[in-house]
């Protein structure tokens, strides 16, 4: 407290004090204890009102100490329980939690993970696919002070990226416990199986089987494929310590068109004690066509590039850039769809052409875009040459219901160029997405639908995609959510279905039912998604006639389904709308894949180069306390002590506040109570 606050302090109570005794005292004809009274009273409420003012502060210090974060994450998988490790991490979590000097070193936070990770409610080691890298990752964002990372696991990840390269750019050590023997047995193993997800009827379709072999002895087995009974194809193979792993590539006929299930198996040899990783299984989709897609541009771009690979990456389809000087109007019957990228007045016969065949199309226009001719070429835009150019961003339209669309992360999507100025769309339109300049959403269309007469259109009203599709993997690690939204606009323009009120959106087959979904999409009379339907879902199994009934839940613009809990087979399913008539049907198959299954013991040497990448430590369950030990003597995980200097009020305002009210309430009841008021 300052010596100027000190000297107010003093002030005030000379003040009250005098005015107290003058207000009572002065020219008083006697002296009363009722007017002492009075006068205390007096004092007292001029002295607190005056402290409220003067609000007398002093500085106070506190100190906290603050503990190292020890960020426990336990692999929740399948894999676990497989490896009869169960009752083993269970136990090393309870040494954990009751360790009296490792809870008053640090603060420890718990987790599990599989394919995300969460906060630790109850181990059940169902989860089907592991993410190691997901606790590393995620913890490098959420703690910004010292933590430790330790992961209870058996090294054995399925998906994410790989956390022994992942790490290594981290300044943080991480700390293993490892799961499972770590013992190397001879074991035979189907690594991987490349085929593509369609084929072609009366074509052959290349198959590519990775097998490996851990062991020092020679080992001969048979790679077999077999497609239900009927062995289809079957090779030696040798293997050794020197030659331990085998690329085998044939291929298979496709001979009737639809799904086709095949079994890959090598044969076990005497004593293998893992056999269940000699087996795999993967599915064909034979196709009689194959849709093709020209794109004819009026100059070079990286668009152009982008849409190729986008719409290459579904088999079903196949991409031409062409030159507009190059392109033949006798060959636009060749092709099921024309996309048309940045058109000016030599696209001209091209427009001719599509009118008269009355044919769907898919423009792209932007910043060089000859506006003029487009207006005489067509109907659907209607647009001024403006030689201006703006940066847009995209907005999702929630509303938009002529097919079913996620949202794949726009908001995040770096913008696009656009020309400049407002844009016209005419007939039955929709808008995708909508242009947002410089931070203010607009109703200008940056992507939209049309349908005219039984042809329909899709309207791109800017150019860089490329960028969007570059995000689109820095955000997932993957460019298929961007080249599954190009698809579905490729979809929309080749199909020719009419608008049904309800529509599904699902896979003819899938690897395990960990990924096994199924959306749909329910429209009212207005064609406006109508997200107060209730849906319902039921899958019959083909073999066994079993039925299941799942209730769907709505997202922004569909209703979906997980259904992972179903078992391998082929299933028929049904979609209800409750209450109503209306429904569809589909099937799928569930190819089994018990992807954790696949591992006999704990991934050591993956886990050692990874604990050693981030200089931290690896240890197998059995020797905890050494961890903990290690932890326990590390220098860098201790408290810190901190200090907070903080400025008080040293009188509480709320009890000034309680003392001058009381006064002068006491004051005036007393005055009237005796008649002086």
């Amino acid at each position: 407290m300052t010596t100027q606050t000190l000297f107010f302090i003093i002030l005030a109570g000379v003040i009250a004090l005098s005015v107290s005794v003058l207000f009572y005292f002065y020219k008083s004809n006697s002296y009363t204890k009722r007017n002492l009274l009075f006068s205390m009273l007096r004092f007292l409420s001029l002295y607190a009102l005056l402290l409220l003012i003067i609000d007398p502060q002093f500085e106070s210090v506190e100190y906290t100490t603050v503990k190292p974060v020890l960020a426990v994450a336990i692999d929740n998988s399948a894999s676990i329980d497989f490896l009869a490790e169960k009752d083993e991490v269970e136990e090393a979590l309870r040494k954990i939690q009751s360790n009296t000097d490792l809870n008053e070193r640090f603060n420890i936070d718990y987790y599990q993970f599989g394919t995300d990770l969460e906060t630790l409610d109850s181990l059940s080691f169902t989860e089907q696919q592991s993410d190691l890298s997901k606790p590393l990752l995620t913890f490098a964002s959420i703690y910004k002070n010292a933590y430790a990372p330790v992961l209870i696991t058996d090294g054995n990840a399925t998906i994410g990226a790989d956390y022994e390269y992942n790490i290594t750019s981290s300044k943080q050590p991480v700390y293993y416990l490892a799961v499972g023997d770590t013992s190397r047995f001879e074991d035979l193993k189907m690594e991987q199986i490349n085929v593509n997800r369609y084929a072609y009827l009366n074509n052959k379709f290349p198959v590519e089987i990775h097998t490996s072999y851990s062991g020092r002895a020679e080992k001969s087995t048979e790679l077999s494929v077999f497609s239900g009974n009927k062995k289809v194809f079957s090779k030696k193979l040798d293997f050794n310590s020197a030659e331990n792993g085998k690329v085998t590539n044939f291929y298979l006929p496709a001979n009737t068109v639809g799904f086709r299930q095949y079994t890959a198996r090598i044969t076990p040899f005497e004593g293998e004690k893992n056999t269940i990783n000699n087996e795999k299984s993967f599915g064909v989709e034979v196709i009689d066509q194959r849709a093709k897609v020209a794109v004819v541009y009026s100059y070079l771009h990286p668009d152009l590039g982008t849409l190729k690979k986008a719409i290459e990456s579904n088999e079903l389809r196949d991409a031409e850039l062409i030159n507009i000087s190059d392109f033949q109007i006798s060959t636009l019957e060749d092709y099921e769809l024309v996309i048309l990228f940045e058109p000016t007045r030599a696209f001209s016969k091209v427009y001719s052409g599509l009118e008269k065949l009355n044919r769907n199309r898919f423009t792209i226009a932007a910043a060089k875009t000859d506006y003029n001719a487009l207006n005489a070429f067509q109907a659907t835009l209607k647009k001024r040459n403006t030689n201006q150019v703006d940066e847009v961003r995209p907005e999702l339209n929630l509303n938009f219901t002529a097919f079913l669309m996620e949202d794949i992360g726009y908001s995040d999507f770096p913008p696009l160029k656009s020309a400049f100025g407002p844009s016209s769309l005419n007939g039955k339109t929709e808008v995708l997405l909508y242009k947002n300049i410089a931070g203010v959403q607009t109703q200008e269309p940056l992507l939209a639908v049309s349908e005219t007469e039984g042809r329909r259109e899709v309207l791109l009203l800017a150019t860089g995609i490329w960028k969007w599709r570059a995000q689109s993997y820095l955000s997932n690690q993957s460019f298929e959510p961007f080249d599954n939204f190009i698809d579905k606009l490729l979809q929309y323009c080749i199909s020719t279905s009419r608008k049904d009120k309800l529509r599904l959106d699902y896979e003819s087959f899938y690897y395990g039912s960990q990924n096994a979904m199924v959306r749909a999409q329910y429209v009212d009379d207005n064609y406006n998604f109508d997200n107060r339907a209730s849906l319902m879902i039921e899958v019959v199994n083909k073999t066994t006639k079993k039925s299941q009934q799942f209730p769907m839940v709505a997202r922004s613009n569909f209703f979906e389904v997980k259904l992972n809990i179903l078992e391998a087979g082929s299933y028929d399913f049904t979609v209800q709308v409750e209450g109503g008539e209306t429904s569809a049907t589909g099937a799928f198959t569930i190819i089994p894949y018990d992807i954790e299954r696949q591992a006999q013991n704990a991934a050591w040497p993956k886990l050692k180069r990874a604990a050693q990448a981030s200089q931290g430590d690896v240890q197998t369950i059995d020797n905890l306390e050494v961890l903990i030990d290690k932890l326990l003597s590390d220098n860098s995980y201790i408290p810190i002590q901190r200090s907070v200097k903080k400025t008080v009020s040293l009188i509480d305002f709320h009890f000034l506040l309680f003392i001058i009210v009381a006064c002068l309430a006491i004051e005036w009841f007393i005055r009237k109570y005796n008649g002086l008021i």
